[in-house]
């Protein structure tokens, strides 16, 4: 065949839900062809899939092991028809123009390992007897997630837990007595709830030692959550109800993290101080059935390595991508865009890397989950 794959270019890089997604395909056919219709199509949609062995490269550009999948948008139009009967499609140099109108209300884009929010435009290229010539290409939408809207964002937040002492996977002996033997105590605070991409989080606090073993280290976090869920209503719901893996996936990434080295004996307490970047990432997600995105500040104690034993203590905080207002200034904060994760999940039209775009207050280029 001498078709050439579709291109599609937008007019921008970022959407903002009520605008017009605007752009154009074109094509070039070398040679007189045959094809019932040209498409372009605007989907906005959730999918989650994985691999019974959970492995990220089966579902890349398979498009394979769908766990769920929720088109929330979805808009076409048919930009070529044939002129005879034959289904000729002339050769030449041909360009389409697109617009679709986003809903005011609609989720941001969102890329992960297990699956995604995406929006794209979709061409394809209805060819009798033969594969249809298409091609996808994902775009960045973005909501305004404001923290002067949301009750509590602005409020500082103290947060104290108990957790034993536990050892790492290597040593689980020391995970049963006499070698794990009390608890450690963390009392920690945050100047507000919410924060944005770029800002510091200042993370104040106390460990109390109760434990049997003497604390050598602090390691404060910045840990993305995200849950990746099963579509259950086509399934047996009694043979799965109960199986958390088969339902889900759950992945932690550290986006930021800080150590102090500090010696803090048995029965002994000792104050600590950190400060962890929020790099470009997306807001919190918390509306959608099938993936939801959540923030978590954990503070560790450390112990002698030759236990491999630690103890952890982790909040929930919120992250949005307009940040407080600033009484002393005009208008919004200044920020710019930048760049997050490249597309992992379902890529097989994909016509080139997609990596969306988040709202960044700081100054610091983008920084790649570790």
């Amino acid at each position: 065949m001498s078709f050439n794959h579709p291109l599609i270019e937008f007019d921008k890089p970022v959407f903002f839900p009520g605008e017009e997604v605007t752009g154009k395909v074109s094509m070039n056919v070398e040679k007189d062809q045959t094809a019932r219709k040209v498409e372009i199509s605007f989907t906005g949609k959730t999918v989650t899939a994985w691999s019974p062995d959970g492995k990220v490269e089966k579902v890349k550009r398979s498009g394979a092991f769908e766990k769920s999948q929720e088109k929330f948008l979805e808009m076409k139009h048919e930009v070529w028809q044939p002129e005879d009967e034959a289904n000729t499609f002339p050769a030449g140099e041909y360009e389409w123009n697109f617009s679709f109108e986003l809903p005011k209300q609609c989720p941001p884009s969102f890329e992960g390992c297990y699956g995604h929010i995406r929006y794209s435009v979709f061409v394809s290229v209805d060819v009798p007897k033969w594969l249809d010539n298409e091609a996808e290409k994902a775009v960045t939408v973005s909501p305004s997630i404001d923290l002067n809207t949301i009750a509590g964002a602005q409020n500082d937040v103290e947060f104290k837990a108990e957790k034993e002492m536990e050892a790492c996977g290597c040593m689980p002996i020391f995970n049963f007595a006499p070698f794990r033997r009390g608890t450690v105590t963390f009392t920690y605070t945050t100047p507000t709830l919410g924060f944005v991409s770029g800002a510091d989080i200042p993370l104040s606090g106390i460990v109390h030692n109760s434990t049997n073993k003497a604390i050598e280290g602090l390691t404060a976090k910045l840990l993305q959550r995200v849950i990746y869920r099963q579509d259950l209503s086509t399934l047996n719901a009694i043979k799965v109800k109960n199986d958390i893996d088969f339902n889900a996936k759950t992945v932690n990434l550290q986006l930021a993290d800080s150590y102090e080295s500090v010696e803090i004996p048995v029965g002994d307490s000792k104050p600590f101080n950190f400060t962890l970047q929020i790099p470009p990432t997306v807001a919190t997600i918390r509306s959608e059935q099938f993936l939801s995105v959540e923030y978590f500040v954990a503070v560790t104690a450390e112990f002698d390595s030759k236990w491999c034993a630690s103890a952890t203590a982790d909040m929930n905080i919120l992250i949005g991508n307009v940040p407080f207002s600033d009484p002393e200034r005009d208008g919004l904060t200044s920020h710019h865009f930048e760049k997050g994760a490249a597309a992992e999940c379902w890529t097989s039209h994909m016509s080139d890397e997609f990596r969306p775009q988040f709202p960044y207050y700081g100054t610091v280029k983008t920084v790649e989950p570790q």
